[in-house]
């Protein structure tokens, strides 16, 4: 069955995400390791270094890095946006755009 999608349009847009998000990254692993810092506060109260722990815990979620999730969301995310992209149809996209898409005599 065809892909009506535009498939190469998709995975072009996969990239221009994958690349804002990447920008992303750094901001977020300094905001982590701020909020880790915050945790050395002499007499922090408890109830406050929690509420630390769970935006580094979110932060990790997203970024990956941290102890219990390697790979972040955003990884994995984009990462199955990619591999449910036939990439024949990247390929059939690409062909219509060289040749054209009325069909060869030959």
């Amino acid at each position: 069955m065809p892909v009506r999608w535009n498939a190469k349009r998709v995975k072009e847009t996969t990239d221009m995400l994958e690349e804002a998000l990447r920008k992303a990254v750094d901001p977020l692993e300094e905001a982590r390791l701020i909020a880790r810092e915050a945790l050395n506060i002499p007499e922090l109260p408890l109830y406050i270094g929690q509420n630390f722990m769970n935006l580094i815990g979110k932060i990790d979620d997203g970024v990956g890095g941290g102890r219990f999730s390697p790979e972040g969301w955003i990884d994995r995310y984009i990462k199955r946006i990619r591999e449910n992209i036939p990439a024949e149809a990247v390929k059939a996209v690409e062909t219509r755009e060289k040749y054209g898409s009325t069909q060869s005599l030959v």
